[in-house]
């Protein structure tokens, strides 16, 4: 899940069912707080992140980035991932996104409601499905060959 204010924004993998909820209810709050649904999505296996009221989603089978309204469910973009398929889920530091993907590729973009703001791909040697870490004014990058930090 992914909270945008007091909204639930969920995927699920594999072609599952996207769908936003207001936070609150109790007991079946389908009727009351439920705003969308849609039961077939991109395979999207990595969370994504919210910014300024907007869902920033990896997918992994299409190798696209969404962004997404979670207050109507429209999809404002769909673009193309210069990382290739990820299983990885973002994040968010310092005013950008880090997506990496399966290659070990690390795409970094600007969070933006028009279009897909690349402001660099950085390859790295190595496969991986997960996640940077982000401590102390570096980020790891866990690969199939190993660990690798950067940052000063």
């Amino acid at each position: 899940p992914v909270l945008v204010d007091d909204i639930c924004f969920v995927t699920g993998g594999y072609n599952g069912v996207a769908m936003a909820f207001r936070l609150g209810g109790q007991g079946d709050i389908t009727e009351l707080h439920r705003l969308w649904r849609t039961e077939r999505q991109p395979q999207s296996i990595g969370s994504g992140v919210a910014v300024d009221g907007l869902v920033y989603r990896p997918n992994a089978g299409p190798s696209t980035i969404d962004c997404i309204d979670p207050k109507s469910g429209k999809v404002l973009w769909s673009e193309r991932s210069p990382a290739g398929s990820h299983w990885g889920s973002m994040v968010q530091v310092g005013g950008l996104i880090y997506l990496t993907g399966q290659t070990g590729t690390t795409v970094v973009f600007k969070p933006n409601a028009q279009k897909l703001d690349v402001v660099s791909v950085n390859p790295l040697d190595g496969a991986t499905n997960a996640t940077p870490a982000i401590a102390n004014g570096r980020i790891v990058f866990r690969l199939d060959k190993g660990l690798v930090c950067v940052g000063k």
